[in-house]
């Protein structure tokens, strides 16, 4: 056996025996690399189509609708609320691409304003850089905020000049948006103190101002006008008038019950042609948004809005009130009450009475000034 191996012809054999196996395990070696660079690029493209198709959006019909992400809310999270809108189609899809992207932990909370025809992959474009389609500016006007009040806040929110914004309401809204909203031919002034409606309402950071009062405008148009238009036929006051009182009762009440029998006080002074002399209107002429007390020289301040001085309403509306108080200036409760005065529990109820004598023994017990 040595002997043979070591022969030249042994060698030689041994040689090509050699190569040609090496040969075949070459060419084996090859065909397994092929069929693996395929097998990998098959898996591969499969699984770029499963993500493309995970992240296409359900609905097929093309709307804008607000996203809300919570803050702390991880991708998961987001990914289940992207599916429950149906914006996209498989919340796993989402997580994948925000690991794939690196993005994961820099998904925003806030409000957004998405389409339902934007992809995954879009929408988490926008959900961790400034585009067009940016975070929304959630702002909330409260029943009761004067104009000052509401451009102060739009202000502080970097949506306005609240100079400008007051301007533009007092001066020019009116006549530019009367067209689109044909019932402000009732309001009989430039001045749409009063019909920007509280809510809560989302806007673009770049909204303009026309964009800011037509949305305030539109909430109006929804919410009060069907009241009025319903108890117009039996209104005492016409629709101006109407929305004057109800903003005077929206500053006097805290209590949402007592609003129609706060405004049964106010009409039954109106009857007598006693002055309403409303404190709210008092700090409305002066120039404030709000005054703990109201002192007898804060009461000698001339102004039409001044209800202690001038006899009748204010010449605007003081402030914008919400639909309860609204329907309470439709429909007072009438009864024999002349003055109220707030209640010693101070629980933001009031005690009401029939005479100034009465009113006057209530005001001893009462903690605060009384009407």
């Amino acid at each position: 056996m040595s002997v043979f191996y070591d022969s030249p012809l042994a060698c030689i054999v041994i040689r090509m025996t050699s190569f040609k196996f090496k040969l075949k395990l070459n060419v084996s070696a090859g065909a397994i690399a092929v069929v693996t660079v395929a097998v990998v690029g098959l898996m591969n493209a499969a699984g770029y189509l499963w993500l493309d198709y995970g992240l296409r959006p359900r609905s097929a019909r093309p709307h804008f609708l607000v996203l809300y992400v919570p803050p702390g809310y991880r991708a998961s999270q987001i990914g289940n609320l992207l599916e429950q809108k149906r914006l996209i189609r498989s919340r796993r899809a989402f997580v994948l691409w925000t690991k794939v992207t690196r993005k994961e932990s820099k998904l925003w909370a806030g409000y957004y304003n998405i389409s339902t025809h934007f992809s995954g992959q879009f929408i988490v474009k926008i959900l961790t850089e400034h585009t067009p389609y940016s975070r929304l500016v959630r702002v909330t006007i409260p029943e009761g905020y004067s104009l000052r009040q509401i451009a102060e806040t739009l202000g502080n929110k970097k949506l306005v000049d609240s100079d400008e914004f007051i301007d533009y309401v007092h001066n020019s809204a009116k006549m530019e948006l009367l067209p689109q909203f044909p019932w402000m031919a009732m309001v009989p002034t430039r001045n749409l103190e009063g019909v920007l409606y509280p809510d809560t309402y989302l806007f673009p950071p770049s909204a303009s101002k026309r964009l800011i009062v037509k949305t305030m405008l539109t909430a109006f148009s929804r919410q009060v006008l069907p009241v009025w238009n319903a108890s117009s036929p039996n209104a005492t006051l016409n629709f101006y008038n109407t929305l004057i009182m109800a903003s005077i009762v929206e500053k006097e009440a805290i209590v949402s019950e007592e609003m129609p029998v706060i405004a049964g006080v106010f009409f039954n002074r109106l009857d007598r042609n006693m002055p309403l002399a409303s404190d709210p209107t008092v700090i409305y002429a002066l120039g404030l948004n709000w005054k703990d007390t109201v002192f007898y020289r804060d009461l000698k301040v001339e102004s039409p809005y001044n209800t202690y001085r001038n006899r009748g309403l204010p010449p605007t509306p003081i402030a914008s009130p919400g639909i309860v108080s609204f329907k309470a200036a439709l429909q007072p409760i009438r009864g024999d009450y002349f003055f109220f005065v707030a209640s010693p529990e101070d629980n933001g109820r009031h005690i009401f009475t029939r005479n100034y004598k009465e009113h006057l023994l209530a005001q001893k017990k009462s903690p605060s000034t009384a009407n």
